[in-house]
């Protein structure tokens, strides 16, 4: 299985953001490909794409989130919220640890949405993949 990380950036006010996100993006994503590539967790699911969006509060209702199953195309394309304004103060450690949230959010909503989608298998390795970033209420 393949992951694919991208995003919906704010970026008119400044790069940090966008420059935090590809930095964090292109570690994460490099990790879970190189684990993950030749795994199956069922349902035929060969690709999830995780495309976080990140930006200001008063944009919200102009990127609305996406949960998308493709049962003929095998894939998933997930867009979700990470929080702009914590995002842009963090530090690459907790940048990190805001796309791995995003992550397991896409992943524990695929298994809801698909029975035979063994998401808790693929949870728990992503965790052990990423143990520093995982805070304690982590689902």
């Amino acid at each position: 299985m393949k992951f694919f990380i991208s995003s919906e950036i704010d970026g008119r006010f400044s790069q940090n953001v966008p420059d935090k996100f590809r930095r964090v993006r292109k570690s994460v994503e490099s990790i879970l490909n190189k684990h993950f590539l030749d795994k199956d967790y069922g349902a035929n699911i060969k690709s999830i794409g995780v495309i976080p969006i990140l930006i200001r509060t008063d944009l919200k209702e102009f990127y609305k989130e996406r949960r998308l199953y493709q049962k003929k195309q095998n894939s998933a394309d997930y867009r979700l919220y990470i929080d702009f304004e914590h995002f842009e103060k963090a530090n690459d450690d907790i940048a990190t640890n805001l796309l791995i949230q995003n992550i397991l959010a896409v992943v524990q909503d695929l298994g809801r949405k698909v029975s035979s989608f063994d998401a808790t298998s693929l949870k728990n390795q992503i965790k052990n993949l990423f143990p520093l970033h995982i805070s304690p209420n982590t689902h």
